[in-house]
């Protein structure tokens, strides 16, 4: 009330009170407090452990951040990020006053494994086939188109066309390619290589009946597919199956940049390990 003294409504320690535990501070002793290991990995653990002694003369509890505990003790803590552990003493009136305390780091996993499903894979690739081997008129994908999947360290690709030049012959041609996957660098834009392995040309001609009727049909028929199998190995190993390496890239260091831009410290990785199987596209990135 105005004009008259009353009770420290504000909570405010008075200065008897601040003398008191400063009195009562001096007369607590820290034998022990440690957090061990200082430094964690995410999903790691640390232990914190301490005694406290109060004299006889000290009236509060001991808090380790926030919550009472007795004054002898361990505690396991498994943090997500780093945290400062403290010790407190805390007296019937509420007043806290801090006693010690330690910090521990809270690192990201160094290494991550990642994978891209074969879908994300196969799928373009599939498009980028049936678009190459597609001429409107004269080249025709038969069934589905093109099957891409993939293997242990390989691309497989079947291509179903059927061929049509007029006054000249149809085919039907089933291009099997195989094509090897290698991890060639950890650092760079460029971890992964591709390679043909295999290519197989197979060809059902039918020639016109003009052509036929000369009796070199057969001859016409083996030397065309010879020149088919050169030809499309050399287009395959020149044009292909550096698209395909270019795009394996382009997926890798795409997941790359992600894994640094969620990496608190915005280190940059590198790949480790990276295999291309049944399952899609997997590696692994560390810290550089």
């Amino acid at each position: 009330m105005d004009g008259q003294d009353g009770d420290n409504d504000d909570n405010t320690p008075n200065d008897e009170t601040v003398g008191a535990i400063g009195a009562a501070l001096q007369d607590i002793q820290i034998r022990k407090f440690s957090v061990e290991p200082r430094a964690i990995l995410i999903g790691g653990g640390c232990v914190v452990s301490w005694h406290v002694v109060f004299a006889e003369n000290v009236d509060a509890e001991l808090h380790l951040n926030g919550a009472f505990v007795t004054t002898i003790g361990t505690k396991h803590f498994q943090p997500t990020q780093s945290t400062i552990f403290k010790l407190s003493a805390v007296f019937p009136d509420g007043t806290e006053r801090g006693l010690t305390s330690t910090t521990v780091r809270v690192d990201p996993v160094d290494c991550q494994n990642r994978s891209i499903g074969s879908g994300l894979i196969t799928n373009p690739f599939k498009q980028e086939f049936d678009r190459r081997f597609s001429v409107p008129g004269k080249v025709t994908l038969r069934d589905n188109g093109s099957i891409v999947s993939l293997g242990d360290n390989r691309i497989n690709i079947a291509v179903p066309v059927e061929i049509n030049v007029p006054d000249w012959f149809d085919a039907n041609l089933d291009l099997a390619i195989e094509l090897s996957v290698r991890h060639i660098s950890t650092t760079g834009n460029s971890p992964l290589s591709v390679a043909v392995h295999n290519v197989n040309f197979e060809v059902d001609w039918s020639f016109l009946e003009n052509l036929a009727s000369l009796g070199c049909g057969h001859l016409v028929e083996l030397g065309m597919s010879q020149l088919g199998q050169v030809l499309m190995e050399n287009m395959i190993g020149t044009e292909l199956a550096p698209r395909v390496t270019g795009e394996l890239n382009k997926i890798a260091n795409a997941q790359r940049d992600l894994v640094r831009q969620q990496d608190p410290q915005q280190r940059p990785h590198q790949f480790t390990s990276v295999a291309i199987s049944p399952d899609g596209l997997n590696f692994r990135l560390c810290p550089a």
